[in-house]
């Protein structure tokens, strides 16, 4: 038995990831452009703004899970952040790999880590933190 492809889901993914690349390289490059942070804090400090507008976009919006009860959300956020965690500790990875070590261009490093990283948090998100029970 075949799954129907959910296209509003998809599309809904797609839009919050841009809204969360945005923020996520606004503060990047407020950090790194305006007050000279180093690549890796940047990044983290970047990877926490966004993750967590992600996270209430991702819960309301994509996956429209609307159960806002203490120990749901407790654990939807748990599972959310860790697994967004292992997603950060490979586009940072990346960055001081290929930007920092290798030399080369830390925007494109930064737009091939922004690819890896949406295509497992869709993952993620879908088949783990907001799988339909």
């Amino acid at each position: 038995m075949s799954k129907k492809i959910d296209y509003r889901e998809i599309f809904f993914y797609l839009l919050s990831g841009v809204n969360t690349t945005f923020v996520n390289y606004t503060v990047y490059y407020i950090c790194r452009l305006t007050f000279g942070i180093p690549i890796v804090p940047s990044n983290i400090l970047a990877f926490i703004v966004s993750v967590c507008v992600a996270f209430i976009v991702n819960k309301v919006v994509v996956y429209r899970k609307l159960d806002f009860k203490l120990n749901v959300i407790a654990k939807e956020f748990t599972s959310f952040i860790s697994l967004r965690i292992v997603s950060m500790v490979i586009d940072t990875g990346m960055l001081y790999i290929l930007a920092d070590l290798l030399g080369f261009n830390e925007l494109y490093v930064k737009i091939a880590g922004s690819i890896v990283v949406t295509v497992l948090n869709y993952i993620f998100g879908k088949f783990i933190t907001f799988r339909k029970d």
